[in-house]
């Protein structure tokens, strides 16, 4: 279940699959058609400003809140581990710049938000991470599994311009100007 910072709308489960509902009618905004045997994960979130919920499966799905639309969709396979992908839990930044997503494999993997960019990997769990959040600030992670919890620091994300500057840099560097 995840709830709105404002309280208009949740995200759960429907008997046609993950849905979002309006609070203050009850009345059903849009739901995913999906079979809910095969449904493997039950994990959401919603963004702070709550125009985007996301729902997590094998894929990775932006869905906008207001029109129901798709807005992106990430395959999610960790490839590395067991072919097995499983997403347990997602938490978006104070500010939503950013999502943090629990695996089953044990790592927590850090995204940009809305442009779904992996920025980072945080490993260290023995088992699955069942639980993640941001510190107020945005500044700290923290996962937990099997009565462990881990702190991770949230790097910082670069500017726009920043990042423009660098790929600037990269290909005048290749022409051999710099």
């Amino acid at each position: 279940l995840a709830f709105s910072a404002n309280g208009s709308v949740f995200g759960g489960l429907s008997s046609k699959g993950p849905a979002v509902w309006d609070v203050a009618s009850g009345k059903l905004l849009f739901a995913l058609e999906r079979r809910l045997q095969f449904y493997k994960s039950k994990t959401m979130a919603i963004s702070p400003d709550g125009e985007s919920i996301v729902f997590a499966e094998e894929l990775v799905e932006v869905w906008s809140i207001k029109s129901g639309n798709k807005l992106h969709a990430v395959p999610f396979l960790l490839r590395h581990r067991l072919n097995v992908p499983r997403v347990e839990s997602l938490a978006f930044s104070p500010d939503g710049s950013m999502l943090a997503i629990a695996t089953y494999h044990g790592d927590v993997l850090l995204w940009t938000f809305p442009d779904c960019e992996q920025v980072a990997v945080f490993s260290g769990h023995e088992t699955g991470v069942e639980a993640v959040c941001f510190s107020a600030d945005g500044r700290y992670i923290v996962s937990y599994c099997s009565y462990q919890a881990r702190q991770w620091n949230v790097p910082p994300r670069p500017s726009s311009c920043e990042l423009q500057a660098k790929a600037i840099d990269r290909r005048d560097r290749r022409r051999g100007s710099l």
